[in-house]
């Protein structure tokens, strides 16, 4: 079954059954569903990593503050005209 047609079967079960679970493996790439059935589906890298961190976009960008403070640092140095705080 290709993820168009499992993504229907899903939605149109959470809509029909009250109270509807199932299981989802972000690590495995897997939906259970409590029938038993499986599903895999494709999800990036990185996505994978920000949902499995509780991450945000922005949390996401601080886990790089170092690299971001380094990169600041050196462009002040080679434009400090984009830095003038005089003007």
């Amino acid at each position: 079954m290709g993820h168009d047609q499992c993504r229907l079967v899903l939605f149109a079960e959470v809509a029909h059954v009250l109270g509807y679970t199932l299981h989802v493996d972000l690590t495995a790439n897997l939906v259970h569903k409590p029938d038993g059935t499986v599903f895999e589906f494709v999800l990036n890298v990185l996505e994978r990593e920000r949902l499995l961190g509780g991450l945000d976009e922005i949390e996401l960008t601080m886990l790089d503050s170092a690299l971001i403070a380094d990169y600041e640092v050196a462009r002040r140095k080679t434009e400090p005209w984009l830095f003038d705080e005089q003007g």
